[in-house]
């Protein structure tokens, strides 16, 4: 009986409502950094939507962590020697990667009247933002598109390699639902009965 391997890149996402979807994109760069992927960050900058009064966010964290095994560096040079074999070599030189992608989408909102549910307090809120958390991880072959120039990822299609970054993706996901969401999640919200005094 086979086994079925899953097809590169696998995504996993989250529909969450935060306060601040700036402090979520903060601690997704610093997740990021923790786990040693190489990436830039820009602040997430909300903008205006005059139709509905709220403000809409959306920007992506990608991330890379590059591997060059030397095996693949000697027979590359090996093959490069002789001309017959030059591109199998440049092949060997390739950069390799795992490259995760983190999207943050979604609309900040005022809340007025709203307050979380909970056993200890009650917060009437004044700003909620609905967000969608998007995560993918892709391994395999970086190459550059010949109309822009741009790197991409061509996916590794080695079984094994792909049961192992499944398993890397997993650990992944479970270090953001144990470790930051909980931290920045807002209770269900209600609609607050209380009348102003």
């Amino acid at each position: 009986m086979k086994t079925q391997v899953m097809k590169l890149p696998l995504t996993f996402r989250w529909n969450i409502r935060v306060r601040s979807p700036r402090e979520l994109f903060w601690k997704l760069h610093e997740f990021l950094d923790g786990e040693q992927y190489e990436h830039a960050y820009e602040p997430l900058e909300p903008r205006p939507d005059a139709m509905t009064g709220s403000a809409l966010f959306q920007s992506t964290l990608k991330g890379r962590r590059y591997s060059r095994s030397w095996w693949r560096i000697l027979v590359g040079i090996l093959l490069c020697l002789t001309i017959i074999l030059l591109p199998f070599g440049l092949c060997l030189f390739r950069k390799h990667a795992v490259e995760v992608v983190i999207e943050v989408e979604g609309e900040s909102y005022r809340a007025r009247g709203a307050e979380t549910l909970s056993t200890h307090e009650r917060e009437v809120l004044d700003l909620a933002s609905d967000a969608r958390v998007i995560l993918k991880i892709n391994a395999g072959k970086v190459v550059k598109r010949k109309k822009t120039g741009e790197e991409a990822m061509k996916s590794t299609r080695n079984k094994k390699k792909v049961q192992k970054l499944t398993g890397e993706f997993m650990a992944l996901k479970k270090k953001i639902e144990e470790d930051i969401l909980p931290g920045i999640i807002l209770p269900e919200l209600r609609e607050s009965t209380e009348k102003p005094h």
